[in-house]
């Protein structure tokens, strides 16, 4: 079956057919290596083919067994777990920081409404690390990998996250978006469940993920309009003042948005007044990646996250181009534009595995056509456009930017699931486990932080929202766009097949009792998140963590 995208550690570093021409072959999966002694075991994953399946740019497993080997096998883990954290703020960091700002600025670009940007591009954006993670599982023909993330990660949201969020702030629940978002959910999550029961997805089946996402967008159009247009009408059938005043006391005070990033401020004057000096000073401050006052108000802890994310935050501001959404003139950094226009393409190429292919008949590379292009576009921005101003054209790199975060996103996305494999190997545990654990708590801890805080600052609502909505959008896009595109590259093949088994029906049923509780508990008490309702879905979770690893390991 072709991956979606190539291997970057097959394209650059190993092939199968020319480098195990000599060597013993090893037969069977990855997970017999514990079978061998550790004099056969690095033989043993140069021999495997299945240790050889890798989709990022390295090969875990053949580095903890071949080059820690058995002396160093503890520090091989130790460092595979910093690795680990290290993926996990990248992949969030690059969503967050780079994904989600880019597209809102290009949704502004398009003119599209909040409620259509809010259900498609906007929540393309909070799902970014669990939809590419399953694009990279099913590219790496691990669906079960995915199906665990997902269904892992929905119940730690509708559960975790979601009681969370009533313990910290009791607040009563909207009823019409909570309904819909739940019963969407239970559609979905069924429908999931009863195509991984057949144990084979056909293309109508993925294409019916889609299918639903377009049938919820239009449900939500439809029912954002019908909601305004009642409230219009009730509007205009009171009297002027009346309608004022009730405007006026309905209305919150807004309270303006502010960045986590420091943002470089254009300095004022002429173009002549803006010296090499000052113009490579302002390149500094865009691509600092501590500010002070951050590193003055953390603690030891926040400081070591922050010097611990400072490389990728680092190579992130060279390679992505990034408008403040807010603030476009601010964004702008003429030099640093010039620079990611260098960096960029030559990124793209070889993060993708194309760089040496040749174009046509030709005996031209990508990357030499892109050594010679890259400088043609940064001189064409140094000769239109000023340093002290954002040229007409600057919003266009929102959409540049939109492309190299997603290629960012996906290659971490691709390391960390070809990391996951080598914890798979080392431990003996299940694509289903390694799923509902370490990916989904690493994609969602975020949500966790994130919903509580808003809780803790009086939005309960807009955290508690989140936690049915956006699993629903991961769920839905999460198996409809991967599985998709697998198929439709897939020659001859009309089915993927899937493994169901018993962790399988218990990540279904977890993923159902929690939807079916929340459905029904909260009509039941007038929709009032409570601190009981919330400590009930904590407690829920627990005994669904236990009742997995006892499944995993055959104690039942």
């Amino acid at each position: 079956m072709p991956r979606i995208f190539r291997s970057p550690y097959l394209y650059y570093w190993y092939d199968w057919t020319v480098d195990n021409t000599n060597s013993t072959v090893y037969p069977g999966e990855c997970t017999s290596i514990h079978k061998y002694n550790w004099t056969e075991k690095c033989n043993f994953v140069n021999g495997n083919e299945d240790c050889q399946e890798v989709d990022g740019f390295l090969n875990y497993v053949s580095i903890l067994y071949c080059t820690f080997g058995h002396t160093l096998y503890p520090v091989g883990i130790a460092v595979y777990v910093i690795w680990l954290i290290l993926l996990f703020i990248g992949l969030a960091f690059s969503a967050d920081n780079f994904f989600c700002p880019n597209i809102e600025v290009i949704s502004k670009t398009l003119r599209l409404s909040q409620n259509v940007a809010g259900v498609t591009i906007m929540a393309l954006g909070n799902g970014a690390p669990d939809i590419f993670s399953s694009l990279a599982g099913i590219s790496a023909e691990r669906p079960e990998l995915v199906f665990g993330e997902l269904f892992g990660a929905g119940v730690f949201v509708t559960t975790i996250v979601a009681g969370s969020v009533a313990v910290t702030k009791p607040f009563k629940v909207m009823e019409r978006p909570f309904l819909r978002d739940v019963t969407f959910y239970l559609v979905a999550g069924f429908w999931a469940f009863y195509i991984f029961w057949k144990q084979d997805i056909y293309l109508y089946d993925s294409l019916g993920f889609l299918g639903l996402y377009i049938v919820y967008i239009i449900v939500v159009v439809l029912g954002r309009y019908v909601y305004n247009k009642i409230r219009t009408d009730q509007h205009y059938s009171q009297q002027i003042n009346e309608y004022e005043e009730t405007e006026g006391s309905e209305e919150l005070p807004s309270s303006p948005e502010t960045s986590d990033c420091e943002t470089t401020k254009v300095l004022p004057g002429s173009e002549a007044s803006m010296t090499m000096g000052l113009k490579l000073h302002q390149l500094a401050n865009s691509l600092a990646v501590i500010s002070r006052i951050e590193w003055a108000e953390t603690g030891i802890i926040g400081r070591f996250y922050l010097v611990l994310k400072a490389p990728l935050v680092f190579l992130f501001k060279m390679t992505i181009p990034l408008i403040d959404p807010e603030s476009v003139t601010e964004s702008w950094c003429q030099l640093l534009v010039m620079l990611q226009c260098l960096l960029s393409p030559t990124f793209i190429v070889f993060a993708t595995a194309t760089a040496f292919d040749t174009i046509g008949n030709s005996y031209l590379s990508v990357y030499q056509m892109v050594l010679v292009l890259s400088p043609l576009l940064a001189i064409l921005v140094a000769f239109t456009s000023r340093s002290t101003q954002p040229p007409l054209y600057f919003p266009v790199m929102s959409f540049v930017g939109f492309v190299v975060s997603v290629v960012w996103i996906y290659i971490i996305a691709n390391e960390l699931v070809s990391l996951l494999k080598a914890f798979g190997v080392v431990f003996g545990l299940s694509d289903a486990i390694l799923g509902l654990t370490v990916l989904a708590w690493g994609n969602s801890i975020g949500d966790l932080i994130a919903d509580t805080a808003m809780a803790k600052r009086g939005h309960p609502r807009t955290g508690f929202s989140a936690c049915f909505g956006g699993p629903l959008f991961n769920l839905l896009l999460g198996i409809g766009l991967p599985f998709t595109i697998q198929l439709l590259q897939s020659r001859g093949e009309h089915s993927i097949s899937l493994e169901f088994n018993v962790m399988t029906l218990t990540l279904s049923i977890g993923l159902g009792v929690s939807l079916l509780f929340s459905y029904l508990f909260l009509p039941l008490f007038k929709f009032r998140a409570s601190r009981l309702y919330g400590i009930i879905l904590i407690v829920a979770y627990v005994v669904f963590l236990v009742i997995c690893f006892v499944v995993q390991f055959s104690v039942l």
